[in-house]
């Protein structure tokens, strides 16, 4: 008997054929040869989809599968690890974007990071998955955060040579032993940290290149002491896109019941935005 043959699609996509505005079903790789086309509400009147729109179906098919591998990148919306909760939130301006986050909760210590690459599509996706992936390899390795961008920074840099592409980043460390918050950022938006009382923590931090700007670029961790109550909000340039001041924001995480939800209610009602928003909100929610 002969053994079964591994089946040949990679995931099944069913979309619109962009020549014929009927409705088809895709199995296969996206640019291969394998790709195949079946369902095809036409057919009967002779309508020939994969010899008259396979390009465009293929591209189709491409930016589908970027989408559900952001899917699988993306962070729970809420984690929580011994007092320490984490929420997260965002919001992509076409199918797929250029923001990105991730979150590991370790032994006493949460570690994230929070990015943006320039421009927007599939390869804006393509190098945000990139990244997430590194941050998590460089992670297991116990590098400090600043050594962390300075290796992701290199390496966007030599990747991306002939065709230049970078990405604003902040890594952050809530350390639940030393009681201390460490964020590091290479060109993102410098984030807030609020106390229990309301009263805003300064954080200042000095200019920074983003990812894949200078090979060479050194990047500086900010450290302050961890505090019952304390909320930090990291989030990217799209959130002042739809209008939103830094001082709106503000007003908002001083409040005692501030939370993911109430941030994204700042926001107008009708997504899709402009550009890419994410926020990633890290709280002291218990003693210590």
């Amino acid at each position: 008997m002969s053994e079964e043959q591994p089946s040949s699609h990679f995931f099944e996509l069913r979309t619109t054929c962009p020549m014929g505005d009927c409705p088809v079903t895709i199995h296969g790789e996206p640019h291969q040869d394998g790709l195949q086309i079946v369902d095809c509400s036409r057919w009967h009147e002779g309508h020939r989809c994969k010899a008259e729109c396979a390009p465009q179906v293929s591209l189709e098919y491409a930016i589908e599968l970027a989408r559900k591998v952001q899917e699988m990148l993306e962070p729970p919306l809420f984690q929580r690890l011994e007092g320490i909760s984490v929420a997260s939130w965002l919001s992509v301006s076409q199918r797929v974007g250029g923001d990105f986050q991730c979150v590991h909760c370790l032994d006493g210590r949460v570690v994230a990071i929070q990015g943006d690459v320039m421009g927007k599509g599939i390869n804006a996706a393509l190098l945000a998955a990139y990244l997430v992936g590194m941050f998590e390899g460089l992670l297991l390795d116990g590098l400090p955060l600043n050594q962390i961008l300075e290796r992701m920074n290199r390496s966007v840099a030599q990747r991306t040579q002939a065709r230049p592409m970078f990405a604003t980043a902040l890594v952050l460390e809530v350390d639940l032993k030393r009681r201390q918050w460490s964020f590091s950022r290479a060109g993102h938006e410098l984030p807030m940290l609020v106390r229990q009382a309301g009263h805003r923590c300064r954080l200042v931090s000095g200019g920074c290149l983003p990812l894949g700007v200078e090979p060479e670029e050194t990047y500086t961790v900010y450290r302050r002491p961890l505090h019952p109550g304390d909320r930090f909000l990291s989030y990217t340039d799209g959130i002042f896109e739809v209008g939103l001041k830094r001082e709106q924001i503000l007003a908002e995480l001083m409040k005692p019941n501030a939370t993911v939800e109430s941030l994204v209610g700042l926001l107008p009602p009708s997504p899709p935005y402009r550009d890419d928003i994410s926020l990633l909100l890290v709280a002291c929610d218990t003693p210590l």
